[in-house]
């Protein structure tokens, strides 16, 4: 819609401002289709935002390894990222600070069982991931 499309330019102009090297996906394409491909494309994070996310200052952010933090305020994650990459560090500081940083955490999912699914809803879309935690096979949920 026109508001996340402004807010998530918003969220573009905050983080090139802070010099991280963003793109922003604005093709008529599935939400599926595009997280796959940047999963393919090895981009650490990948920010979503729906109605929600506008309404609360917030975005979801997905990680590589398809691990998903719902409602991480935008002010705290472009801090977060800044200092990632300040520091130069090789762990991901966005997953320590906002709570993924063990499988199943921040996504409602749990860490027991090898075959448990995690599933992750992707706010206002209908659309989820399901993650194997076995073979680390992502399929996309339709809700």
């Amino acid at each position: 819609t026109d508001k996340q499309d402004v807010y998530a330019r918003q969220c573009l102009a905050a983080l090139k401002k802070l010099g991280v090297r963003a793109d922003y996906d604005a093709r008529n394409e599935k939400l599926g289709y595009k997280i796959r491909e940047a999963q393919l494309q090895k981009i650490p994070y990948m920010l979503v935002v729906g109605d929600q996310e506008v309404q609360n200052g917030t975005v979801t952010v997905r990680l590589n390894d398809g691990r998903s933090i719902n409602g991480v305020p935008f002010v705290d994650f472009a801090e977060t990222i800044a200092e990632e990459i300040r520091t130069r560090s090789l762990a991901s500081l966005v997953a320590e600070k906002f709570g993924a940083g063990a499988a199943g955490v921040g996504n409602g999912g749990s860490s027991q069982g090898d075959l448990k699914n995690d599933i992750t809803k992707d706010s206002d879309k209908g659309v989820g991931s399901a993650v194997d935690k076995k073979t680390g096979s992502n399929q996309e949920v339709r809700h």
